[in-house]
């Protein structure tokens, strides 16, 4: 959350396919110190295609330290997959750990 704003900083660009997904940093500048002290971030970030298995693994000590300060993290997430059940479950998966805000088709 930007302090001076009070809006929501994204963390990361989020783009789903069937079967794994991709993300890119999308934290400001002004926060890479901040970004790079989560924890397990090193790991996250060693590898930014994964299956969404390895995602939850890999994103769960950042999303735990949100749930421990009584944040979540903001993700932009956008979805590349036609079939509406099948986004809706990926989507569901990456939204158990980060608040989204979804990028419209």
């Amino acid at each position: 959350m930007n302090e001076v704003t009070g809006k929501p900083e994204m963390f990361l660009t989020v783009k789903l396919s069937e079967n794994n997904l991709t993300f890119e940093p999308a934290w400001p500048p002004a926060r890479q110190e901040d970004a790079m002290a989560l924890p397990g971030i090193g790991e996250l970030m060693s590898s930014t295609t994964r299956t969404y298995e390895s995602f939850i693994q890999a994103a769960k000590p950042v999303s735990d330290l949100g749930s421990q300060k009584e944040c979540k993290y903001y993700v932009r997430l956008a979805s590349q997959i036609q079939d509406a059940v099948t986004s809706d479950r990926r989507r569901l998966t990456v939204e158990n750990l980060f608040y989204k805000v979804e990028v419209r088709r």
